[in-house]
Order: structure tokens, then sequence, then C-alpha cells
């Protein structure tokens, strides 16, 4: 008799507390006692769906109600639960006016979105919102950068390069605009823009091999034929590359007479010189 006495007397205070609640509008009031709810609703075997459902009523009364976050923050994990949890904490970092909070929170979010979610698209946003709150922080830039690339989202990644080249030193600068310059032309086929981006990286950095490859490439655009040419003649010269040399002169040549464009190899192969044995002949 006493263990059932034992057993039920949570279950009357429970019932206790929800008459009172019943009857009461008082905020604070109904707050504390859901919490006495939620608790003894944890307590009894088979009530977890009444805890859960109480200690969500304190939310929507206390948004920012700790325990009851943490409360369904352990439910929610223990049934892997992982959209209604991502959900509940989305809804904190809504709510909190604390940055580092929301900071912390958001990236909580970030890592269910990737690694339990799959959701990439969803973990862009996330990371979008964390960059709003500190727009320096290079380990956001470069999660965003996988992710968008990951999606081929090329003109969003341009975007993002080209804002992140504002905050880094300027040798990592320009192997950003060399990103850029590949993806403008590459995945996005803008060859105009591309040989843009090319000449600020080679103003930097004149030796920069992926520029200079690029502007082979540029080559075979007509919109930026000429500028490639007129680009790559000079440091053909100076290399003493002379059989690629010719052929970037004949482009500018080309250019200059109107005459019909003769096409460039894409390999840009050295034109084939006569061996000794024929000079002697």
């Amino acid at each position: 008799a006493a263990a059932t006495k034992s057993r039920s007397a949570p279950t009357d205070a429970v019932a206790s507390f929800r008459r009172v609640l019943a009857d009461t509008s008082d905020a604070a009031l109904r707050r504390d006692l859901l919490v006495l709810v939620a608790e003894l609703e944890e307590q009894q075997p088979g009530r977890k769906t009444e805890a859960e459902r109480a200690w969500r009523e304190i939310l929507k009364i206390d948004p920012l109600h700790v325990g009851a976050f943490k409360a369904l923050t352990r439910i929610l994990r223990d049934g892997e639960r992982w959209s209604e949890l991502r959900d509940l904490v989305g809804g904190r970092a809504t709510e909190t006016g604390d940055t580092k909070e929301r900071v912390a929170l958001l990236q909580q979010i970030a890592e269910l979105d990737e690694a339990v979610l799959g959701d990439l698209a969803h973990a862009v946003d996330t990371h979008a919102r964390l960059l709003e709150l500190d727009q320096r922080n290079r380990a956001t830039y470069q999660a965003l950068e996988r992710l968008l690339q990951a999606l081929a989202r090329w003109e969003e990644l341009d975007l993002l390069l080209e804002k992140e080249t504002e905050i880094v030193a300027p040798a990592e600068a320009v192997e950003l605009r060399a990103r850029r310059a590949e993806i403008l032309l590459e995945n996005l086929d803008h060859p105009e823009e591309a040989i843009d981006v090319v000449e600020e990286v080679l103003a930097a950095a004149p030796d920069h091999a992926d520029a200079r490859r690029l502007l082979v490439r540029l080559l075979d655009a007509p919109a930026t034929r000429l500028r490639a040419a007129t680009r790559l003649s000079p440091i053909y010269e100076a290399t003493g590359d002379f059989a690629k040399l010719v052929q970037t002169l004949e482009v500018e040549e080309q250019a200059r007479t109107g005459a019909d464009a003769i096409p460039i190899a894409p390999s840009m192969s050295p034109v084939p010189m006569p061996d000794s044995a024929t000079r002697e002949t």
C-alpha cells in the first residue's frame, strides 16, 4: 500500500498543478508550475510525451528558458529527432540577443546540417547567417567555399571569393583572385570578366603560373583573344619562347589588319623548326 501511495504521489501532484494551470493566466506562475509538471512527468514511466509537451509550453511563455531548452535538446537527441532539434536550436538562435550565444547556436545548426542531415543548402544559409555576425571569420568563408563548390553554385562562390579578398593578406588575395578567374572562365563562361581578374593577378604576381595558363586558354575566346595575346607576347619574349611569341604576334597583327583569324592550337605547341641536318643540306 505504501508503494502504491508513493507511485501515485507524483501523479496526484501533477493533477493538482494542472488544476491550478487551468485557472490562472499569470505567465510567471504558469511557467513555474509547468516546470514542476515537466520534471514530474519525466520521472514517471511512459510519460515522456507529456513531459515534452510541458517543456514546449514553457518555451511558448519564455522562449529563452534555459531549463526547457536543455531538456528538449536532451529528449530530441536521445530520440535522434534531428530535424526537430535543428528547429529547436534555430528558434533559440532567433530569440537570443546575445551575439556570442547566437554564433554558438548557429554553429550547432551548421554541424547538424552537414554531418547529420546532409542538408547542404540549409548549411549554406546557416553559414551565411554566421558571416553576417562575423564578416572576417575565415573558417566561415572556407566552409561556404566548400559548400558552394559542392552544390555547383558558381555565381555565389565567385561573389564570396571577391568579398573574401577584402579581408585577407595580399598574397592570399592573389590566390583567391586566381580561383575567381578560373571559375569565371570554366564554370560561368564569362571570359571577359575572367581576363579582367587574370590581369589583376598578374599585376600583383607577374609569374603566377595559373594566371598564365588561363591567359593561354583565353586565346580561344574571340572576345578576349587580342587581350590575351597582348599580355602573353612580352611573357614569351622574356622567356625566349619564340614559337609561341610568333603565334601571339600574329593574333595582334590580325587585329590591326582585320585579317581572318588563324586558329591557335589549345596546347600552344611550338612551331616545328628545321633540324641542323636540314639546314646543312
